[in-house]
């Protein structure tokens, strides 16, 4: 288990998270190690810009892995765009896309029938 050894304020106005881990390496989200928060964002900037890492790879199955200002935001899990509700990918202007595993559907009614068919089928045996 990690032990979350607190947080500052980096020049550029980001939050920096700092984590020790069960084999005493120290982690921090400003580019000293491989980026780590397993409880909430890894970095914020005041202009709204918010990433969740794990190990270094973007991640988090709740919401956006990453979240820019302008409304562009990318579901993630472990680095790859994917997504089982939804869009894994919204644009600022409103256009969305849909990923699951790193597969980039073409159509939203293609990506229904393969989550709600084949992984549906999968989930229910």
């Amino acid at each position: 288990m990690d032990e979350y050894l607190g947080s500052v304020v980096a020049s550029d106005g980001s939050t920096v998270y700092s984590h020790r881990s069960s084999d005493g390496s120290v982690t921090r989200t400003d580019g000293q190690a491989r980026p780590h928060n397993p409880d909430g964002p890894a970095k914020t900037c005041p202009d709204g810009y918010i990433e969740y890492l794990v190990e270094g790879e973007y991640h988090r199955l709740d919401g956006p892995a990453v979240s820019f200002p302008d409304g562009y935001q990318v579901w993630m899990i472990s680095g790859v765009r994917s997504r089982l509700d939804g869009p894994a990918v919204t644009l600022p202007d409103g256009r969305v896309q849909f990923w699951v595993a790193g597969h980039r559907f073409n159509t939203e009614a293609e990506y229904w029938n393969y989550v709600t068919g084949v992984l549906g089928d999968r989930l229910a045996s």
